[in-house]
C-alpha cells in the first residue's frame, strides 16, 4: 500500500472505532479472529480488501460478545459499505473462520 492508502486505512479504522464505540475486548477478539483468518485468506488485489477483512472481524466479535450488538445498518453508516455489503462481509468472514467464534483468555 502506498502512504496515502495507509493513511486512508487509518482514517477508516479511526472512524469505525469512534462511531461504533466497540469495547476493548471486542477489538482484542477481532485481533484473535484476524490471526485465525491469516492462514486462510488469500488476498488478491481487490478494492477495499483490508477494510473488508477488518470490518468482518469487528462485526463478528461485537455480535459474539454482545448478543444485542451493533446492527449491520450502523456498520454501514460509518463505513463505505452498504447494508448488503456488510451482510456479505459478515457471511464471508464467518466462512473463513469456519463458524468458530469461540475464544479463550489464552487467545487474547
Amino acid at each position: 500500500r502506498s502512504q496515502s492508502e495507509r493513511k486512508m486505512f487509518s482514517v477508516f479504522i479511526k472512524r469505525v472505532l469512534e462511531h461504533t464505540q466497540v469495547s476493548m475486548i471486542m477489538i482484542l477478539v477481532a485481533v484473535v479472529y484476524l490471526q485465525r483468518a491469516k492462514s486462510v485468506i488469500q488476498i488478491q488485489t481487490k478494492l477495499w480488501v483490508e477494510e473488508r477483512i477488518l470490518l468482518g472481524a469487528l462485526i463478528l466479535s461485537s455480535k459474539f460478545i454482545d448478543k444485542h450488538g451493533i446492527v449491520n445498518h450502523c456498520w454501514s453508516m460509518c463505513t463505505i459499505f452498504n447494508c448488503e455489503d456488510v451482510y456479505d462481509i459478515q457471511a464471508q468472514f464467518l466462512t473463513v473462520l469456519n463458524w468458530n467464534l469461540k475464544f479463550t483468555e489464552l487467545d487474547i
